[in-house]
């Protein structure tokens, strides 16, 4: 499938979704020499992120709660911030077990683009190639006619509640592993 989608091209990028992760022996297993890495953030960032602009996949039944270590029926069914919060602590737990040559934090973007991805990918970008890559990297993702500004989402005590509860444990080691 990813041939296919990939057309003739020799090298190409595939960007999965972060839940993925919880399938990676399965890529690995199929893609046993493609570089990899799991992207990963700070998670009050990203439980705030979800508040105001949720995923698909972070709405409960989408995946199932048990594959990311929960059961969702302990849960009232209008907390989805704490089924957010659970789901990306099962994510999380995943990602330790990836190994610490794999993690890249947000916080290093865009420059990484430039920099540590090149050397992983086993590129050598020229400085046009690297000056192209800034100007992309300036614009939204999903909107590129939208300047990138920073991110203006408010954590709130909530949100920072249920990630020091459920996240930040799993979040210091990931980062002390990098």
């Amino acid at each position: 499938m990813v041939r296919a989608l990939g057309g003739s091209t020799e090298r190409y990028f595939l960007k999965l979704d972060c839940w993925h992760i919880l399938d990676l022996s399965l890529f690995r297993r199929a893609f046993p020499k493609t570089p990899w890495i799991f992207l990963y953030r700070d998670p009050a960032e990203v439980l705030a992120s979800h508040a105001a602009q949720p995923g698909e996949w972070t709405i409960p039944g989408y995946l199932k709660a048990e594959r990311f270590g929960f059961d969702a029926q302990r849960l009232a069914p209008a907390d989805l911030a704490g089924h957010r919060a659970l789901l990306l602590a099962g994510m999380l737990r995943a990602a330790l077990d990836c190994g610490e040559e794999h993690l890249v934090n947000y916080s290093e973007l865009p420059d990484w683009g430039w920099t540590g991805m090149p050397r992983m990918f086993g590129l050598n970008p020229g400085a046009l190639e690297i000056e192209r890559m800034r100007e992309v990297a300036a614009r939204h993702s999903k909107r590129p006619e939208v300047t990138v500004a920073p991110d203006e989402r408010r954590v709130t005590e909530e949100i920072r509640a249920l990630s020091e509860m459920h996240l930040e444990g799993l979040y210091r080691e990931l980062e002390s592993r990098r």
